[in-house]
């Protein structure tokens, strides 16, 4: 009678913890699946003639990342894909690694995209209906520009040649990247909320 009495306490407060742990299991596992995947969006680059700046598809899943693991999560996704190519790992645009490359070009888009997952995930998370996805992804986009044009400013001296190589190139991509992300985050939301 108490060996029954044992197991039936045991496992009463055993079974509510499972669930729990492999939720939060899951929810990281997202973390590093996302940071994966973002580096290997990275190594898909198309550089123009303007611009010193790659065409990659790392916004999409920067702003895919915050819409779908939410504000906390996203940015500790982007946090640690950025410190991973400062460490020396090859996941910046075309394998390009190292501290230094946070000081060049590209430098301030890659801390935009830490505050575009962060701002996106965050919208997303309070609001839950599809324009909060699009405003979510739309400030998302604003945040990386802001960093990314406000760094080549810095580096260049002069805002107009910036926005000329750092933002006027990747406008209109940029819109259709995020109607791209804006449909996938809702279709998750949407899943996960049934």
């Amino acid at each position: 009678m108490i060996s029954i009495l044992f197991r039936k306490a045991m496992y009463s407060s055993v079974l509510p913890v499972r669930p729990l742990l492999s939720e939060r299991l899951g929810k990281w596992l997202g973390v590093g699946t996302f940071t994966l995947l973002i580096a290997l969006a990275a190594q898909l680059k198309i550089y123009l003639p303007v611009t010193p700046v790659p065409v990659t598809m790392q916004d999409l899943m920067v702003l895919l990342a915050g819409g779908i693991l939410g504000a906390w999560r996203g940015v500790c996704c982007l946090a640690w894909y950025v410190v991973l190519g400062a460490l020396g790992w090859p996941v910046f645009a075309g394998g390009a690694a190292g501290f230094w490359h946070l000081l060049g070009p590209t430098g301030g888009y890659l801390v935009g995209f830490i505050l575009a997952a962060g701002i996106s995930g965050w919208i997303i998370e309070r609001h839950r209906t599809i324009w909060s996805v699009v405003t979510g992804m739309a400030l998302g986009y604003l945040a990386i520009f802001i960093c990314g044009v406000g760094w080549l400013t810095f580096l260049t001296g002069d805002l107009e040649k910036s926005l000329l190589i750092g933002y006027w190139p990747f406008a209109l991509a940029s819109v259709y990247k995020m109607i791209i992300v804006s449909t996938l985050c809702d279709i998750w939301r949407r899943r996960v909320q049934q």
